[in-house]
């Protein structure tokens, strides 16, 4: 019988407090494939057997599975804070925040506010339920964005933030728009610092701010498999989150579409699949 896989590419040690106690996605010892060891692009790469994850042919269509570590990432945010039922804006429309929006809609998450500078991503974002987006490339698009959240929570404030922009920018309409004792969940990683009146913003507030890295190790990987064979792939798909689809020798026009603000998820075929 013929399979696809996939594999974790953080490589855990299995020994250190994170590893022993069920927290090996921040196993101290992490190496990244792609970071510290080489990558899918390189000829050929060493994946420790228990990071393999295989799905029988016919299961999950090998386009999704080929980015399953992005929507992973997605899994984990709604794993790590309650968003059934709750209101929710999302910063930052790119693979994982749509995905974001996915599984906001189906848990039932009102009203999914969205925000992005592209337009094409938020077109994307409103097919899969997002209820409000506000390009953020606009004037004047903070305050807009406030008066949005304000008009759709009663003046409160969403009760979860999703940061999947990476961006600092998005910080301040992040942290101003979760209501009083509201999560604000952070997974987009920006560099550099950004200053923080805690006392103003965070403290007086009651916000609890958590930090997702990667995924539970192999918790969203189960939990991904259930919602990608039971219709969320094909959610994804339809909804136009892949939007090139190219040869690998033509790497450098997915990188360069990327830049550009003109894709969202590249996938690149080898000459033989």
């Amino acid at each position: 019988e013929e399979f696809y896989l996939t594999a974790e590419m953080h490589v855990t040690c299995g020994k250190c407090l994170q590893c022993s106690i069920g927290q090996k996605h921040l196993c101290k010892n992490t190496k990244v494939q792609g970071i510290h060891l080489d990558g899918s692009y390189a000829e050929y790469v060493r994946v420790p057997a228990e990071d393999l994850i295989l799905f029988a042919k016919g299961e999950i269509d090998p386009d999704i599975i080929a980015f399953m570590d992005a929507i992973g990432n997605g899994v984990h945010m709604v794993q790590a804070t309650e968003i059934v039922g709750r209101s929710l804006l999302v910063t930052g429309c790119g693979v994982q925040g749509l995905v974001a929006v996915a599984l906001g809609k189906m848990l039932g998450a009102y009203p999914i506010i969205c925000s992005d500078a592209v337009d094409a991503k938020l077109a994307v974002a409103k097919k899969l339920g997002a209820d409000v987006c506000v390009n953020m490339a606009e004037p004047d698009a903070s305050a807009k964005l406030k008066q949005v959240v304000s008009d759709l929570t009663g003046g409160n404030g969403v009760d979860v933030v999703f940061e999947m922009s990476g961006s600092y920018r998005a910080y301040p309409d992040a942290l101003a728009n979760a209501r009083l004792g509201g999560h604000v969940t952070l997974l987009g990683l920006p560099s550099g610092t950004f200053p923080v009146d805690f006392s103003q913003q965070v403290i007086f507030r009651g916000l609890t701010i958590h930090g997702v890295f990667g995924r539970r190790i192999f918790d969203s990987w189960h939990i991904m498999q259930e919602l990608l064979s039971q219709g969320l792939g094909k959610t994804l798909q339809d909804a136009g989150v892949i939007t090139h689809r190219l040869p690998l020798e033509k790497y450098d026009e997915g990188f360069k579409a990327l830049q550009e603000g003109k894709a969202i998820k590249v996938l690149l075929y080898p000459n033989k699949i």
